[in-house]
């Protein structure tokens, strides 16, 4: 089964397509607008793989939290495929997919950058199986306030916590490990694993209801 998983949740775009578990190509891209590269990025991945467009049996994309202009993008594209080759299109959370790359720990916290000094981010348990279990749901808050609301050896990952890296360390109280930068960033290639294991459920992964998942609303409002 062939995966092409999207992620253009953060201002790092990536694409990768992979054979059920096996990688066959990825492309990262850290720069912005993604609306105009995302096409052209899939399509050269693609030709490099020597695969086209109706050889992909599964959609997967990164649905958040994230950039929202990012999310659209990303999930719109993923939407748009899925009508047009009638094929499931699979949502998997950001903070999911930093957690799964900084698997193994017992105790893992992803954070993304969320502006104004905060992070978007959960605190994930991993059991003995090495699945995760999601122990305090996502939100977005101050990097300092959160951790001083955690406790006990925690792994930290991402973007957030690469930026807030001194103050995670000033306000934790217990012991705070930090993933390495090359699995702190969110990769096209954890994604396409996880929607592995998620089209193994044989649910309905209908293209329509892929949702972003924002955590909080944008800045920006229509005027009523």
């Amino acid at each position: 089964m062939y995966i092409l998983a999207i992620d253009t949740a953060t201002t790092t775009c990536s694409v990768a397509v992979t054979s059920d578990t096996t990688l066959l190509g990825e492309i990262l891209l850290h720069e912005q607008h993604h609306s105009e590269r995302i096409i052209s990025l899939i399509d050269r991945l693609l030709t490099e793989t020597a695969l086209t467009r109706q050889n992909i049996d599964c959609i997967a994309v990164a649905v958040g939290p994230g950039t929202f202009t990012g999310l659209r993008v990303g999930i719109s594209t993923a939407q748009g495929l899925g009508f047009a080759l009638n094929r499931p299109v699979i949502g998997v959370p950001s903070l999911e997919i930093l957690a799964r790359q900084a698997i193994p720990a017992e105790r893992i916290c992803p954070m993304l950058e969320a502006g104004k000094g905060q992070v978007y981010t959960c605190l994930f348990a991993v059991t003995r199986q090495g699945i995760l279990v999601k122990i305090i749901p996502e939100t977005v808050i101050e990097a300092g306030t959160w951790v001083q609301t955690l406790s006990g050896t925690t792994l930290f990952t991402g973007p957030g916590a690469l930026r807030y890296h001194e103050r995670i360390l000033h306000c934790y109280s217990d012991i705070a490990l930090f993933a390495p930068a090359s699995a702190a960033l969110p990769r096209a290639s954890t994604l396409a694993l996880i929607a592995c294991e998620r089209f193994a459920e044989h649910k309905d992964y209908l293209p329509e209801k892929v949702l972003a998942h924002y955590v909080r609303q944008p800045d920006a409002r229509l005027p009523l």
